[in-house]
């Protein structure tokens, strides 16, 4: 399965408002830059990157990420989120998991939040609304399984 990488789509993220970081392969996590929460796209560290995913820098955006299992549980939650917050861009990982993106109102006074776990049987999860100093994937292979990471809403 391929995936669009980094130095093909951080410029058309950057060109949008967006700051995109490379995610290091079969990874979710930009662990090649040892300072990643204040990573600048330029062009010419695109062969440095050329193997990666990427992610999306969240602060000035905010990412609800709703982390549940249970496919009628994300279907409720989300369909709350939009119709409370508004229509959104959403990208699905490890589906049913997924992830709404805003943009934050004062970036920075934004930190990360999230609820308790929720259990349903065997299986638990929770809401988090990633803020500043965080990042999430938008472009990648899902490093436990060979879902795909899609974030083509995001970026239209």
């Amino acid at each position: 399965m391929s995936i669009t990488l980094f130095p093909h789509v951080a410029p058309q993220l950057v060109a949008r408002g967006y700051r995109p970081v490379p995610i290091t392969p079969e990874t979710k996590a930009p662990t090649r830059l040892p300072k990643w929460q204040k990573y600048e796209y330029a062009p010419d560290a695109d062969a440095r990157f050329a193997d990666c995913g990427t992610g999306i820098l969240t602060g000035d955006v905010l990412g609800v990420d709703i982390d549940v299992p249970d496919v009628e549980v994300v279907k409720e939650l989300l369909t709350w989120l939009l119709k409370t917050y508004g229509m959104a861009p959403v990208r699905f990982g490890n589906k049913p998991k997924t992830l709404a993106l805003y943009r934050a109102a004062r970036p920075e006074s934004q930190r990360k939040m999230q609820t308790a776990v929720y259990k349903r049987g065997e299986l638990k999860g929770k809401v988090e609304v990633l803020a500043k100093g965080q990042q999430f994937v938008a472009y990648a292979i899902h490093p436990t399984q060979s879902s795909r990471t899609s974030g083509a809403a995001a970026i239209r």
